[in-house]
Parts: structure tokens; sequence; C-alpha cells
């Protein structure tokens, strides 16, 4: 054996000593050739040994495979008739089968078990009973049980000297009546509402006697004390009031419309200094006074101061384009100083406003009647 060895380790150098010469470099490490031959056999012993050990595996498998699946379907077929619990198994994806059925592999189908051959197992068999009829009973409702009325019983005591027991003469007579008072006695404020109501109405005297009511409950009631000085000045009866305003300013020295009041009726007097003083102190109290500056160009108009009631007018008519009266007096003086397409504008501005107000509709037709005569000259 050892010749032979050395004859190969022989062999092996001097082709090792060849290829150096061939390529020109050493060779430090060879692999023996016995190292590689063991290595082969040992490979291939392994293959046979595994290929033979899958062989002796698969065929055990296919034999006994079928027994098992005979016997689980033996084990079952007695229970076909049970209801199959809510399980999903594992084995069975939604949408694509099991996994045979997913790869497309026909399983043999086992064929049916013989229970008289089996040893395993006991032979099972599905013994239908009848169904019995069960006679069914007519079914009626119940009426409902009724509860127990309580009853609270109160008892009542008679006054003194009398009995529960009425008698005849107490039945016969009519119930006894309380007398309602039609006219109750009313507040300030209902008053002061019923004298507007009135005076709106034009009815001085009703007006006037709410007004005296509404100041005998509320002496200090200054919207009273100027209301009743309009109905004495719509009354002629200039003095009271003047008397009933200067009440109301004393009451109240901000009450800017009781000034106001106060210069048309110094004016209607003719006291024109105090007028003028009473007016600008309500357009100082209120920049947009719009009696105030209608009663200082009145005032101006009076003692011929014609530009400076025509400058109060417009300051008027800036704060208010609407008010009717204040075109007509622009209107009179623009045709005292011959401005006739400004006095024909502002008489038609009061013509159309009061029309679509409804007032004045006796001047309005003194007003028509002028302007014809102005536009034929």
């Amino acid at each position: 054996m050892s010749v032979i060895l050395e004859a190969l380790k022989r062999v092996q150098k001097a082709r090792t000593d060849k290829i150096e010469r061939d390529r020109g470099f050493k060779i430090t490490t060879i692999l023996s050739p016995v190292d590689v031959a063991k290595k082969r056999r040992l490979f291939l012993s392994l293959s046979l040994v595994g290929i033979g050990a899958g062989l002796i595996f698969f065929l055990v498998f296919t034999a006994v495979s079928p027994k098992m699946a005979l016997r689980e379907e033996a084990r079952y077929s007695g229970r076909e008739n049970l209801e199959a619990p809510g399980i999903v198994k594992s084995d069975t994806v939604r949408g694509q089968g099991t996994e045979a059925q997913r790869i497309g592999v026909e399983l043999p189908k086992p064929e049916p078990p013989n229970n008289s051959t089996r040893e395993d197992s006991f032979p099972l068999k599905m013994v239908r009973i009848p169904a019995q009829k069960i006679p069914q009973k007519e079914f009626k409702p119940e009426p409902p049980k009724r509860q127990s009325e309580l009853k609270t019983y109160v008892k009542i005591s008679p006054p003194p000297g009398e009995s529960l027991e009425k008698s005849d003469e107490k039945k016969d007579k009519p119930p006894k009546q309380i007398p309602i008072e039609l006219n109750p006695p009313q507040s300030s404020t209902y008053h002061f509402n019923l004298g507007v109501f009135y005076q709106g109405e034009g009815k001085l005297k009703e007006a006037k006697e709410e007004y005296e009511k509404v100041l005998s409950l509320a002496p200090s009631h200054v919207e009273a004390h100027n209301n009743l000085g309009v109905v004495y000045k719509d009354l002629g009866k200039l003095d009271m009031a003047i008397a009933k305003y200067r009440k109301a300013i004393t009451l109240d020295p901000q009450y800017r419309k009781a000034r106001s009041n106060l210069a048309t009726a110094l004016y209607l007097k003719g006291d024109l200094e105090s007028a003028i003083s009473e007016s600008r102190l309500a357009i100082v109290l209120d920049p947009n006074d719009l009696e105030g500056y209608n009663i200082l160009g009145l005032i101006y108009k009076k003692q011929n101061k014609t530009q400076e009631a025509i400058e109060m007018f417009r300051k008027a008519l800036a704060i208010d384009p609407g008010h009717p009266q204040t075109h007509y007096n622009l209107a009179i003086l623009l045709e005292k100083l011959e401005n006739l397409p400004g006095a024909i504008f502002h008489y038609q501005k009061f013509v159309d406003l009061s029309r679509a107000r409804g007032d004045n509709q006796e001047l309005v037709g003194k007003v028509v009647r002028h302007l014809e005569r102005l536009s034929s000259s």
C-alpha cells in the first residue's frame, strides 16, 4: 500500500513540476488525490442513503394515507345529520379552496367504509324517531288585572252653626256676583299715550285732559309738559304754551325739543330776540336740529335778512332733503330774489313731497296754481 502511495506522490510531484514550469510560478499547496477520492466516495454514499430513505418514506406515506382517510370517513359517516359547528378551517382560503384544489391535484376518492369488517371502530347508525303531533291548545289572552283604585277621602268640617246639607232656600239663591269695575284707575303712561293719540287725531280738548291727568299723577313728567304746551299753542294760548315749555326746560335743561317749541312760540308772539336765543341753544344741544334751523330762517326772513335765512333753510335741507315746508320757505325767498328756476324747483319739490305724504292739501293747490303762472310768464 505504501508503495502505491509513494508512486502516486511521485506522479503527482512530476505533474506539479510540469505545471510550475509551464505557468512560471510555484504551487505551494497541493491536494492529495487520496483525500479527493475519499470525499467523492463519502458524497456518493450519503447521496445513495438519502435517496433510499426518501423512497422508503414515500412508499410508506402512499400506503398509509388512504387507510387514514378511510378511517376518518368511517368515523364521521354516521353523523351526517348532525349540525356542523360554524368554524373556519385552516386549510381553506376564501375564494381559493383547499391546498389540493388550489394547486390542481386530484385526490383519490376513498371507497365507502365497510362497517362490518372494521376492527378499530364501532358501527354507527342513525335511528330516526317519528315526529309526534303535539296537541295545540287555543291561546286566549288573559284579561288585564284591574288595579284597585286608590281613593282619598277628605273630611270637610262645616262652619260652626251650619250643616253640610244645603237647605232648599240656599239652593234656590243665585251665586254671589263679584262687581267688576269697568274703568279701573290707569297709570300715567296710559294717559300719556292716550293724549298722544287724541292729539294726532286733532282732538285737542281730549288730549289736554289726558295730559293734565298725567301731570296730576306725575308732576315731573317732562314730555307731558311739552305736549301740553303744543296743545295750548294750537289752541292759540301762546302764554300758557310758553309757560309749559319753560317748565319742561326747568325739569330738564337738556331737553332740546322743548327749546325748539319755545323758540317757535316766541317767534309767533313776536319776541324775535328770545326766539333766536332759544333756537341757537337747541342747535347747540343737537347740531341736527331741523326745527332750530327752520325757526332761525323764518326769524331772519321776518327781519329781512334774506341771505341769512336762505343759508339756514339750506342747512335744514342738508339734514332732511324730504322736508316739504323747508322747500316752500326756500322757494319764497328765491322768488323774492327773482331766482325763478330755483323757486320753481323748490315749489315743485314741495308739491311732490306733500302729495306723497297727504299733507298741506289746501296749500298744495295754491302752489300749483302759482307754478302755472310762473311757468307762463
